[in-house]
């Protein structure tokens, strides 16, 4: 778990992930959330990568022994991305079954974008974050602490150098606050509307037979 700026308290990170798709009319069995975080202020737990890689594996070697032959790694969290992506081509032909990973703001951008008003996508403790919080569980949210949040950002990589360029930064480096974007335009109606159309997109991808299909090996 992680505490996401002022305004977010412990569980928010926890809540946005594990609340994801609702996938329909497929047979399924959601895996407990892993974390592989990095540190804000000290307000984290943390697992190693070789712990969190070794965590994924085993979790992924047990579904595969009980006969499941797809599996999804969803990502709920920035700090996992890296490490998910490398246990996918990792375990995926070592373990003989094909397996879609993805970071949820990333494959639903096209459904996010349209319902923020002050941002082009989802940040971090941000208007879509912060709004979907306010949806799920308003009493996580510190309204009267929101407006402490938008202070001294510094600028992405990208803005300087153009996108495709990775250069490690922490996030206290890019926020002293611990957060990127607007938080201040957060609604529980806009969490609603996000949460809504991420997971019929998600579900879609995920349920789209052509996926599963592709040759992979």
């Amino acid at each position: 778990m992680a505490r996401c700026g002022p305004g977010l308290l412990c569980r928010a990170t926890w809540i946005r992930g594990s609340s994801g798709t609702h996938v329909r009319a497929v047979a399924r069995l959601w895996c407990p959330n892993v974390w592989l975080l990095f540190g804000l202020l000290g307000q984290f737990l943390l697992f190693s990568f070789a712990t969190f890689f070794a965590v994924v594996r085993e979790i992924c070697e047990s579904v595969v022994r009980h006969g499941f032959k797809r599996i999804v790694l969803l990502n709920g969290h920035g700090g996992n991305e890296n490490g998910l992506r490398v246990a996918a081509d990792e375990l995926s032909p070592k373990l003989g079954v094909s397996i879609v990973q993805f970071t949820y703001w990333y494959a639903a951008a096209e459904v996010i974008a349209p319902l923020l008003e002050k941002q082009s996508g989802l940040w971090h403790a941000c208007e879509a974050e912060a709004s979907m919080c306010m949806a799920l569980h308003p009493e996580l949210v510190a309204k009267d602490r929101i407006r402490l949040a938008e202070v001294n950002t510094t600028p992405d990589v990208a803005e300087i150098v153009g996108s495709g360029v990775y250069r490690w930064r922490s996030l206290a480096s890019r926020s002293s606050a611990g957060v990127i974007g607007y938080p201040s335009a957060a609604s529980p109606e806009k969490g609603e509307k996000l949460l809504a159309a991420i997971s019929r997109d998600l579900a879609d991808k995920i349920c789209n037979k052509e996926l599963w299909t592709l040759p992979w090996r």
